[in-house]
């Protein structure tokens, strides 16, 4: 290419950018105004809908909003952009839209053949009835032609007539942070129709009338009928399939697949969902669900449910490495297959319940071991000695849990479905947490005694990671005395009061210490990974008549977090 020619296209491409414009959308707009500002707002979102070209953004502002059909796509370069306003890695209780768009008149927001488009921070609600509303989002090519690349970000997508979100037809959707809920009639999230390379990671997807997440061919609307390299992971994934049954009966899984290949499952969390967990079939689509991981997942079924893991119709060369299976149901029990599912299956270093199926015959642990060849380095474990409080849906792995370093360095991702990086300890915990590790707690100066010549003492319990909890304590200060916990960025040492000031003091915890000395409190560690290996200096500070000045410390302490 000439430099002519090349000088032309960056012309062309900074003229292109130059053109880009930013829309606003208001309860308090006009569609007669320029809609280029908040003080000349839109007042729907179609009239934004309708004027969009690639690299445009609309900034929508609180209120409640009718919804939308975009026909017009962006470029891979300079996407279309729909964004409520503030946009926060969350989605916006106060961007609502909860009105059918004009044109399909069944759901709330609609991109019909419309690619490079990314929505962000909406809430959208629907009206829980499938005879008026269709789906919360739905986005849709055609056999022919399809989309790409549409994006789904900081969205809720709530009681849906039928689907929080459907795609058919789209290649490369990305679902992220989004929270899909009470779906009535079928399921949370749908991909749908030979649209390949699909995200779905960091959502959370409860209450659907039948599947949490459905992937689905479907040959039968054309195209191949197959849906290739998705990728599934960090979500958490509960109460499915337990729907209204005035709505059609409840079925599927948390996560079900047919006619998916070449796809990753990994460090989702599946608890008590009310039919299958996660299922890899043939039914609608072109293909069985082949060549697949199945990798370091928690699956927990509800108690009365089919199998954990379904295998069936020659959905050949899976493999099933880390998780954790296991059915509250005393009549299902861990993997369900088919024999022709087995050539190729590899499964191995999981935490696993003894009851299995293999062609609807059900065998213990020994029996599939001897009939698969498959499981060698996998054991049995029950929810009370894996998980910190399963009863109250805590899933995390507690302190002794068999799961910890059982896991297999094959297939294992680097961070767990927190963000714990992996592995912790000496080995890689088996499902989708890692215990982390914990971080440490060392003394530093000196203290100040008070009543009775005792030096106060600051104590820390619990594990001081991201993720987990900690208690922050006072112990041998004076009973009854006012004191205060004193926090910093760093250490000092500054004389004070006839004794020290260990910390920076950029901020304190005001305590009332009980009849023995002493006070406590119990405090989340953030799943912030920046924490990991930063420290935070305590101190304690009590008010006590028999310290010189009137004031006993504790020495400093230091802590480190872990991860």
């Amino acid at each position: 290419m000439s430099k002519l020619a090349c000088a032309l296209l960056l012309v062309a491409g900074m003229a292109s950018s130059a053109t880009a414009t930013t829309y606003y959308v208001s309860n308090a707009g006009n569609d007669a105004n320029a809609g280029t500002s908040t003080a000349s707002a839109f007042a729907t979102l179609q009239r934004a809908a309708n004027v969009v070209r690639a690299g445009d953004r609309v900034i929508v502002l609180a209120g409640s909003y009718v919804g939308f059909n975009l026909t017009t796509s962006g470029t891979a370069a300079q996407p279309i952009v729909f964004e409520a306003d503030p946009a926060g890695g969350a989605p916006n209780p106060q961007v609502i839209v909860s009105g059918v768009n004009a044109f399909t008149r069944r759901d709330s927001i609609n991109l019909e053949g419309a690619s490079h488009v990314v929505l962000q921070g909406f809430t959208v609600i629907g009206t829980g009835d499938p005879a008026t509303h269709r789906a919360c989002i739905r986005a849709v090519g055609s056999a022919s032609a399809l989309a790409a690349r549409v994006t789904v970000r900081d969205c809720r997508m709530d009681r849906g007539g039928y689907w929080g979100l459907l795609t058919g037809f789209v290649d490369d959707v990305l679902v992220e942070r989004c929270e899909a809920s009470r779906s009535a009639r079928e399921h949370g999230i749908y991909l749908s129709n030979s649209g390949d390379r699909p995200i779905v990671r960091d959502c959370r997807i409860w209450g659907n009338h039948s599947n949490g997440i459905h992937l689905n061919g479907d040959l039968s609307l054309g195209n191949d009928g197959t849906i290739s390299g998705a990728l599934i992971e960090r979500n958490v994934i509960y109460d499915n399939g337990n729907g209204d049954p005035r709505f059609g009966a409840p079925g599927g899984s948390g996560i079900n697949c047919d006619g998916v290949v070449s796809s990753v499952f990994v460090n989702n969390l599946l608890y008590r969902n009310w039919k299958s967990g996660l299922s890899l079939y043939r039914g609608d689509g072109a293909v069985p669900s082949t060549g697949n991981l199945v990798v370091y997942n928690t699956i927990v079924n509800a108690s009365t449910s089919r199998w954990c893991l379904n295998l069936k119709n020659a959905s050949s060369g899976n493999t099933a490495i880390g998780n954790i299976f296991y059915n509250l149901d005393p009549s299902r029990g861990s993997i369900d297959l088919s024999n022709d599912c087995l050539p190729g299956f590899v499964c191995d270093g999981n935490s696993l319940e003894d009851r299995f199926s293999i062609d609807d015959v059900w065998i213990g642990f020994a029996a599939w071991r001897s009939a698969t060849g498959q499981d060698a380095r996998s054991f049995l474990a029950t929810p009370a000695a894996l998980f910190e409080n399963a009863a109250s849906d805590d899933y995390r792995l507690r302190v002794g849990s068999p799961a910890l370093d059982r896991g297999l360095a094959s297939q294992a991702p680097p961070r767990d479905l927190v963000g714990t990086p992996r592995p912790a300890g000496s080995g890689f915990d088996v499902g989708a947490y890692e215990r982390p590790a914990c971080g440490t707690v060392a003394s530093y100066g000196n203290g100040l005694a008070g009543t009775g010549g005792l030096v106060p003492r600051v104590e820390i319990s619990g594990c001081l990671a991201i993720g987990m909890s900690v208690t922050l304590g006072i112990a041998d200060g004076r009973s009854g005395a006012q004191a205060a916990l004193l926090l910093g960025a760093t250490a000092t040492s500054v004389p004070l009061f006839g004794g020290e000031l260990l910390v920076s003091l950029d901020a304190l915890l005001p305590a009332l210490l009980s009849s023995t000395g002493s006070w406590s409190l119990a405090l989340p560690v953030p799943l912030d990974r920046t924490l990991i290996g930063r420290d935070l200096f305590t101190q304690a500070a009590i008010l006590d008549p028999a310290a010189p000045a009137a004031i006993s410390f504790s020495r400093g302490q230091r802590l480190t977090f872990g991860g």
